[in-house]
């Protein structure tokens, strides 16, 4: 009689909310915090887009001429084409857009294929967060230290050493290793990208030329990866993807290097003549 009561004295949608609650478990439960942990970021993100609406306001009262995003795109693209050393620098974030998209769709199915547990697939994220934020805050340092091509050399040289970890690891170790090879890599090139990026273009076109390099790795490269990812790992398997993914990135970061070798030699025969 006490339950019942307590039953009936229960608002209905409270009680469907404890029953919703108490059915979770496993990735039910994963979705939800993760759902519910987003919320916050898309509460600052509308604060900081109203924000940027009131200064767009306020830039236009001023009396200058606002932007248009359509012909900025145009602009920066024309940028972009003139140069070859800009295509090859954005050829080059295509490739890494595609590797960052086969990695993440199937590095827990090569966990699962050596008996990794979902513990096991946790851990391996934290260590790629933890060498990620490591690298953010000294990428700055190595950039400016080495140049913005010998840093995506190294990073496709990465890359490629994480990708034959997973091609041949036989235990969950090696997944580890190369989990937080590829935070590392992340980190130290994407925030360099950014800064290299914005240099490119005048100061009023850098936002745009940021958005070309989000488009390039996060839109087409990511897409891409996870299309021939796919077909690959139909084909020839998860740890034969892996395999051709180190082979092809190995390859791209020696045609790089004996690009960036050739530039030095001619810019010293040149300094030389001079």
């Amino acid at each position: 009689k006490i339950e019942e009561s307590h039953e009936a004295s229960t608002p209905p949608v409270i009680g469907r909310l404890w029953y919703f609650w108490q059915s979770m478990s496993g990735f039910k439960l994963l979705v939800f915090a993760y759902t519910v942990l987003h919320i916050p970021t898309f509460i600052c993100m509308r604060l900081f887009q109203k924000e940027h609406e009131a200064q767009k306001k306020t830039t236009d009262n001023d009396g200058k001429k606002p932007t248009n995003s359509s012909a900025n795109m145009k602009e920066v693209i024309g940028i972009a084409v003139r140069d070859k050393n800009i295509i090859i620098f954005f050829v080059l974030v295509y490739l890494m857009g595609i590797s960052a998209a086969t990695g993440e769709s199937f590095v827990y199915i090569r966990f699962q294929e050596v008996g990794g547990t979902g513990a096991n697939m946790g851990t391996s994220r934290l260590l790629s967060s933890l060498g990620g934020a490591a690298m953010f805050w000294y990428s700055g340092r190595i950039s400016a230290g080495i140049g913005m091509e010998n840093v995506l050399a190294l990073s496709l040289v990465i890359v490629a050493t994480r990708f034959a970890l997973l091609s041949y690891m036989t235990n969950i170790y090696f997944g580890y290793l190369a989990e937080l090879l590829r935070g590392m890599t992340f980190g130290c090139f994407w925030s360099s990208a950014i800064v290299y990026a914005s240099q490119l273009a005048p100061t009023e076109l850098q936002t745009t030329m940021i958005q070309l390099l989000s488009g390039v790795y996060n839109g087409i490269g990511r897409s891409s990866g996870a299309l021939i990812g796919g077909y690959l790992q139909a084909v020839v398997g998860t740890a034969g993807m892996f395999k051709y993914g180190a082979m092809a990135n190995a390859v791209a970061a020696s045609v790089l290097l004996l690009q960036v070798t050739g530039k030095k030699q001619i810019n010293g025969e040149t300094k030389k003549g001079q």
